[in-house]
């Protein structure tokens, strides 16, 4: 796609096509679309879907757009699925696993607070874990 509207920005005439880049590209737009189709239900695969679809789209009437506006779109689709994968990952990094919730436990006991319970927090009954539940009382 990148390929098509560069070059009919440099050629000055819409309608040219890499061929065996936009095969390429045709063959990654259906393993996206495979890929997305197998995948959970999250808000980053309805981010993905959706962008995936406006991305088709585009592809579909490259050459009903100047070349500068679809490859400006195309970047900022970009940034923010990087800016977006950054967030994800920065909640991944912070997440607190089952033995780091043990360990908090451990050290509340030691500083004196008892009735410490923990539990998994899940935001939909037949979701994954989404956090964790702590309360203690202090003596």
């Amino acid at each position: 796609l990148r390929a098509s509207l560069e070059g009919s920005r440099r050629a000055g005439a819409a309608g040219y096509v890499h061929k065996k880049k936009e095969a390429a590209f045709e063959r990654a737009l259906a393993d996206a679309r495979a890929r997305l189709a197998a995948a959970p239900h999250s808000s980053a695969r309805d981010l993905l879907v959706r962008y995936a679809a406006d991305i088709e789209r585009l592809a579909a009437r490259r050459f009903a757009f100047a070349p500068d506006e679809a490859l400006g779109w195309l970047a900022a689709i970009e940034t923010r699925l990087k800016a977006y994968a950054t967030r994800m990952s920065a909640m991944v990094a912070a997440a607190r696993s089952s033995g780091d919730m043990d360990e908090i436990a451990a050290r509340l006991a030691e500083a004196g607070l008892s009735g410490i319970d923990i539990a998994a927090v899940s935001f939909r009954s037949d979701g994954p874990q989404g956090a964790w539940r702590l309360s203690a009382t202090r003596a």
